[in-house]
Parts: structure tokens; C-alpha cells; sequence
């Protein structure tokens, strides 16, 4: 399963290239050249569990301010889509 993502990181130099740092530390996670403070990634995982779960990884990591999902490929996932009703808002 592939999912394209915008990632928007803090302003604060110190602050974003700690998180840009953690966030190229993943297996699963290749990061564009980053334009201003938008860094584009692709995460690719087996499965819309792993995907939900990594995003939100991303979501949480101090000095992202918010993760946009541009694109979703479900194909070769091992599990069916993430149901809606099973997502957990905050």
C-alpha cells in the first residue's frame, strides 16, 4: 500500500530538521526535497493498518504541524481498506 503525503514542518529551523531527521530515520518513509516548510513523502506499507498507524506517528512528532494525504493506492495492501467508522478522530 502506497500513500503520498505533504508533511508541514515548523518554521523553527532546530524544530524541523529534528523532525525531518526522524522522519527519513524510517524504513517505510522517502522524502522529497523539501520546498519552504512542506516536505513531500511517500510511505509504503503492507497494510492500511501500518499505513493509519505511521501517519500518525508522523502526525504526533514534535515539529510537524500537519500531514495532508494527496494519494492513496490500495493495491497489494493485505487487508481491506481502513473502514471510516474505525478510524479514530482526535
Amino acid at each position: 500500500m502506497i500513500c503520498s503525503v505533504a508533511i508541514r514542518i515548523d518554521s523553527n529551523p532546530a524544530i524541523a530538521e529534528n523532525a525531518i531527521a526522524e522522519i527519513q530515520n524510517q524504513d517505510s518513509i522517502e522524502t522529497g526535497t523539501r520546498n519552504g516548510q512542506v516536505l513531500p513523502a511517500v510511505i509504503d506499507t503492507p497494510d492500511p493498518v501500518a499505513m493509519e498507524d505511521i501517519t500518525r506517528w508522523i502526525q504526533e512528532l514534535d515539529g510537524v504541524i500537519h500531514v495532508d494525504v494527496v494519494y492513496v493506492d490500495f493495491e497489494g495492501a493485505d487487508e481491506a481498506p481502513v473502514n471510516a467508522q474505525d478510524v479514530k478522530l482526535r
